[in-house]
C-alpha cells in the first residue's frame, strides 16, 4: 500500500512539474515577443518564472496598475519595463536590490532594451533590523517609498536562503503606502516559510482594514494577495 502511495505521489509530482514547464514555455514565447528576434532573456534559477511574469502583466493591464514596487530586481524588472514602454502605459516601477553587481547588470539590460525611463533602481544593502531579520535597510526603504502609494507589490527578494522570514518585512514596511486597490505577488510559496509569510501578510492586511483575498493559483510557485476590488487576472492556462 505504501509503495503504491509513493508511486502515486511521484506521478502527481511529475505531472505537476510537467504542467508548470508547459505553462512557462508558452509564457516565455509570449514574453520574448517584446524583444528583438535574436534575444534570449537571461532567466536563472532565481528568476520569477515566465508564467508568473505573465500573470503580473495581466494584473498590470486588467487592474490598471500604475505604481509598482519590487523587492528583488531581476529579468522580471526588464520584461515589465519593456511591456510598459512598448504599450505606452502610465506606470512606473521602483525596484530594490541588495546586490550591487546584479543591480548594475539589470541597469545595463534596461539601457540595452530602451526601457530604463520607467524604472528607478535602488541598491539597498541588507542589514539586521529590529526583528533581527536580515532585510533591506528600512531607513533607506522609507526614504525611497516616501509618501507614494503602490498598487502592485512584487516580492522575490531577498533570498529565502537567508532565513525563514527573510521576506516577511516587505509588506509591514510599506503597509501605509499600499493603495486600497492592490495586488501582492510573493514568489516561492511552494516553500513552507513563504506560505506562512503570505498568510501572515493576509492577517496583517485584514487587521489594517484592507479588503483582501488570498489567491493560490493551483500548482504554482507563487501566491497572491489582492483587494476585493481587483478583477481576476489569472492567465488562461490556469
Amino acid at each position: 500500500m505504501l509503495s503504491k502511495l509513493i508511486k502515486l505521489f511521484s506521478l502527481n509530482f511529475y505531472f505537476d512539474k510537467l504542467s508548470r514547464n508547459t505553462y512557462d514555455t508558452n509564457a516565455s514565447i509570449l514574453l520574448h515577443r517584446l524583444f528583438p528576434d535574436a534575444t534570449i532573456l537571461p532567466f536563472t534559477t532565481f528568476s520569477l518564472n515566465p508564467n508568473t511574469i505573465l500573470h503580473v502583466i495581466n494584473d498590470l493591464q486588467i487592474n490598471n496598475r500604475k505604481s509598482i514596487i519590487e523587492f528583488g530586481s531581476g529579468i522580471s524588472t526588464v520584461i515589465l519595463a519593456k511591456f510598459i514602454v512598448e504599450n505606452k502605459l502610465d506606470a512606473k516601477i521602483i525596484s530594490i536590490e541588495d546586490n550591487k553587481s546584479w543591480c548594475d547588470f539589470i541597469a545595463s539590460q534596461l539601457e540595452k532594451y530602451n526601457c530604463k525611463q520607467v524604472v528607478t533602481l535602488h541598491h539597498i544593502p541588507l542589514v539586521k533590523n529590529s526583528s533581527e531579520v536580515l532585510w533591506y535597510d528600512k531607513n533607506e526603504v522609507a526614504k525611497v517609498v516616501n509618501n507614494q502609494k503602490f498598487d502592485l507589490i512584487l516580492v522575490d527578494g531577498p533570498s529565502g536562503g537567508l532565513g525563514k522570514e527573510s521576506r516577511k518585512p516587505a509588506v509591514p514596511s510599506i503597509i501605509n503606502n499600499i493603495n486600497e486597490d492592490f495586488s501582492v505577488f510573493l514568489d516561492d510559496v511552494r516553500r513552507l516559510d513563504e506560505r506562512k509569510i503570505l498568510n501572515d501578510w493576509f492577517i496583517l492586511l485584514k487587521e489594517s482594514k484592507f479588503d483582501v483575498k488570498k489567491i493560490n493559483p493551483k500548482n504554482k510557485v507563487y501566491g497572491i494577495l489582492s483587494s476585493g476590488k481587483s478583477f481576476s487576472s489569472n492567465p488562461v492556462n490556469h
